[in-house]
């Protein structure tokens, strides 16, 4: 048995004679702490009202930050045609005790599937109480050529964690 110790908490290993390896247990990275009012780890709703009069004034998102990392969003207009944008995917990180940076990839395609720009956004994070976080946001949309900017904005953010209620 092997135990490894990274950034990540500890995995036990094992192996059967065959030299089958098994985990333990799943790892999760020490820097997220669902269960500490210290995490993003979770499900969020986040209101979303842009800087300077682009695109929706407000518009609301859902928000998946898992606890190693990964993250998932879609946006109130992902769907209206054209272009239509793919949810965003991406990474989280820790900068602080109650701060944290965000970046994310979508994509953006036209009735026949075509592609029309790549975006990538980027997010400021601070968590005011363990139910809600406060920052700011910027998009980029690129052409196909990676270069060519076709549009670009910039939000702020107030994001309310997503709870469990009892079914009635």
């Amino acid at each position: 048995m092997r135990k490894i110790v990274h950034d990540y908490v500890s995995v036990t290993l094992s192996a059967d004679r065959a030299g089958n390896g098994t985990y333990g247990h799943a790892c999760r990275r020490k820097d997220h702490e669902p269960a500490h009012d210290n995490d993003l780890t979770g499900a969020w709703i986040v209101t979303n009202t842009a800087v300077g009069g682009q695109g929706l004034a407000v518009f609301l998102a859902v928000n998946l930050f898992t606890s190693d990392g990964d993250w998932a969003g879609s946006a109130q207009g992902d769907a209206a045609c054209c272009p239509i944008g793919s949810g965003g995917f991406g990474v989280w990180e820790r900068t602080g005790p109650k701060t944290f940076a965000l970046t994310f990839a979508s994509i953006f395609y036209d009735q026949n599937g075509l592609l029309v720009a790549t975006g990538k956004g980027r997010q400021s994070l601070t968590l005011t109480s363990p139910d809600q976080f406060v920052g700011k946001a910027k998009f980029v949309g690129t052409g196909p050529d990676g270069k060519t900017v076709l549009f670009a904005g910039e939000t702020t953010l107030v994001g309310q964690r997503v709870k469990v209620e009892p079914f009635p």
